[in-house]
Formats: C-alpha cells, sequence, structure tokens
C-alpha cells in the first residue's frame, strides 16, 4: 500500500473512471446551491442598500469576487477527487477485507468476513446515468456502514466483488452470532478459556497517549470555544436588547471574552484529567478501559463481540502523526453504545494494534476466539 499501490484485488477488480465525474458533479451541485443562497442573502440584505446609496464600485467588486472564489473552490476541488481515488485502496486477506480511503483524514477500516450481516450492490440516480455500482458490506455496526463500501465500480466488477465476498462468508464454519443474544454470549464467553495469547502486553503503559494529544485537543477547543462565545453572547445580549435596552459593545465583548473563557478553560481540565485517568487493557477474554472526570466509567469488551476495527486520523492528527483506533462491538448496534476508542496513539502504534487485533483476535479459529 505504500506510494499509493494498488492491490491484487483492485486490478482485478478497479474502480470506474467515472467514478471522478460522480464526485466532481455532487461537488459542483453542492458548490452551486451554496453560492446561490450566499448571493441572494448578501444581495438583499447587504449591497441593495450600498447600491441605492450609489457605491457601485463596491457591488461590481463583490459580484466579481463571487465568480472568482467558486471557481478556485471547484479546481481544488477536482484536485481533491484526484488524490482521493488515488488513495482508495480495498484488499481482503484470509479472514477480513481491508478497505482503507481518505486524503487528509485517511481512515482504514478491517471488517472479518464471520462478522458481515450483508452484502449488496446498489444505484443511486448519477449510477445509474454513468453505469457505476457502489458494493456494500455491512456488519452489526454503524462504522461499517458508513465506511466499509467499495463505491464506483463497473457492473462487472460489481458482481464480482459481490460473489468474492460471498464466497468469503459461505467458507466460515459456524453460522454468525445471534446479535439479539449478543450481550448474554459477550458475559459468557468473558469466563471461557483465554482467546487473547499475543505474548506482548498491550495496554496504556505500553502504548500511552502521546503528549502531541493534548495540543490538538486544547486547538479544537479553542475553536469551539471560539464558535461557541459569540453564539451565547448573542443570545444573551438579545434578552436584554429585548426589555428595551440600547445596544453597546463593550459589554458584549465582555461577555463574550468571559463565555470564551470559561468554556476554554473547562476543555483544558477535562482533557488534563481524562487523559491522566484513560487506561485500557487488553486481558485474556476482554478488552478493559477505564475512563475519570467527574464519574467513572469502567468497560469490558469481549472479544466475542468485536465487529471490526478501524485507524483514522483526523486533519489535526494526520499532521502531528497520530490516529485513533476504533474497535466497534456487535452489542453496539443493540445496545447504542459507543465503540471503544484508543485516541492519541502514534500512527505506528496503532497500526500495529490494528494488526494484533486482526491477526490475533479477528481469527477464524472459532474454538479459540469463540467469534
Amino acid at each position: 500500500m505504500n506510494n499509493f499501490q494498488k492491490s491484487t484485488l483492485q486490478t482485478q477488480y478497479p474502480l470506474s473512471p467515472r467514478k471522478f465525474w460522480k464526485k466532481l458533479i455532487q461537488k459542483f451541485w453542492s458548490i452551486l446551491l451554496f453560492w446561490l443562497i450566499c448571493v441572494v442573502l448578501l444581495t438583499l440584505g447587504v449591497f441593495i442598500p450600498f447600491w441605492m446609496n450609489g457605491d457601485t464600485a463596491l457591488v461590481v467588486s463583490f459580484y466579481v469576487i463571487s465568480i472568482i472564489f467558486p471557481l478556485l473552490i471547484l479546481i481544488g476541488q477536482v484536485w481533491y477527487i484526484k488524490a482521493y481515488i488515488k488513495r482508495y485502496y480495498y484488499d481482503v486477506a484470509e479472514s477480513f477485507i481491508t478497505i482503507k480511503k481518505g486524503v487528509f483524514t485517511p481512515a482504514e477500516i478491517h471488517v472479518q468476513y464471520g462478522k458481515i450481516q450483508d452484502v449488496y450492490v446498489d444505484q443511486d440516480l448519477l449510477d445509474r446515468m454513468l453505469g457505476i455500482y457502489d458494493v456494500h458490506i455491512a456488519s452489526a455496526t454503524v462504522t461499517s456502514g458508513i465506511e466499509a463500501h467499495i463505491d464506483g465500480v463497473n457492473q462487472a466488477s460489481a458482481e464480482g466483488l459481490k460473489t468474492l465476498l460471498l464466497n468469503k462468508i459461505s467458507g466460515r464454519t459456524q453460522p454468525p452470532v445471534d446479535q439479539s443474544s449478543s450481550v448474554s454470549s459477550a458475559q459468557s464467553n468473558i469466563s471461557s478459556d483465554p482467546v487473547f495469547n499475543s505474548g506482548e502486553d498491550i495496554s496504556s503503559e505500553v502504548y500511552p497517549i502521546s503528549s502531541k494529544y493534548l495540543p490538538i485537543s486544547f486547538f479544537q477547543g479553542f475553536f469551539v470555544s471560539l464558535v461557541l462565545a459569540p453564539v451565547f453572547s448573542i443570545f444573551i445580549g438579545s434578552k436584554s436588547l429585548s426589555r428595551g435596552d440600547s445596544f453597546e459593545w463593550g459589554p458584549f465583548l465582555l461577555l463574550a471574552v468571559l463565555i470564551f473563557a470559561i468554556i476554554f478553560i473547562w476543555h483544558i481540565v477535562y482533557v488534563v484529567i481524562w487523559k491522566k485517568n484513560f487506561r485500557f487493557k487488553f486481558m485474556p477474554n476482554f478488552i478493559h478501559t477505564h475512563s475519570s472526570v467527574l464519574s467513572k466509567v469502567d468497560r469490558q469488551l469481549p472479544y466475542s463481540s468485536i465487529q471490526d476495527v478501524t485507524v483514522s486520523q483526523g486533519l489535526l492528527e494526520s499532521f502531528f502523526g497520530l490516529c485513533t483506533v476504533v474497535i466497534a462491538n456487535a452489542v453496539q448496534s443493540v445496545r447504542d453504545e459507543q465503540s471503544i476508542k484508543l485516541p492519541g496513539q502514534v500512527l505506528e502504534n496503532g497500526n500495529k494494534i490494528a494488526t494484533i487485533i486482526r491477526n490475533s483476535i479477528l481469527s477464524t479459529d472459532r474454538s479459540k476466539t469463540g467469534l
């Protein structure tokens, strides 16, 4: 997968060149709709008054910029779509399928064949016009529904991928676990023979949250605080104006700064305490996580309920070389619980944890895993 190499599966069942045009058409209509809304609102609310006052130069400048700006966005989208397709990767292994996609925030998902609930091919309106298909791979998790699909292949490739996956699924030695009884079966598996025997300690002591995680979280908190502060200030200020008080910038700005400081400081304190108290460890029969800020949360995720594992990177994580390992479970779809997330991992460590889960836990030997 280095240097954007294609797998054997991609060579056999490649993406269609028409995928580029589908994504470009989708982006074009989104940009056009956003542009029209902005032009109409600004024309009615701002530039008609300027035009009536005789300031035509400003109005002309606005309309020139309003044409150039969306064109620049469209050019950027052309580059992004080409880079997205170039980095698109999918491959099959002995016991799971791997799909990786994304440019600035790449996500990699691995879905075990024994946990696949459904494989289906569909087309939306643009797909029908362009003659391309999407192959969906659904397990019991929300993550798989979002990430686990190969979109933009021709009919022959779609049928070939579907047949390949169905053959992989039918080759399992036992039927899939009944999701309605996944909670009770997961509890019974905790007391069974050890499942995880990798010979290595997989815990927060060996794979700690990187120190770079804090500045990323602080920046996110800064941005959120910057957005929320004026919103709350306007809301509070509107109550004062509704009583007939005159508007003054001084108190408004002071209130915005105060709200910003409260939200940002609270975010910093919360993240620091959470990072200090967060722990995880791969036990013989389950993954244990502990977190504590205002309340304490301990979770034990049995290996038998694991559906898939994803290594994802946000924009800032990608810049700092970090990632988040997301371990999705079968109980999630029944009880709407969140997946286990191991954030702030160095990318090398995150990929190593995902590899260990794939090789040691997502095994086809069900006599050891109970999967």
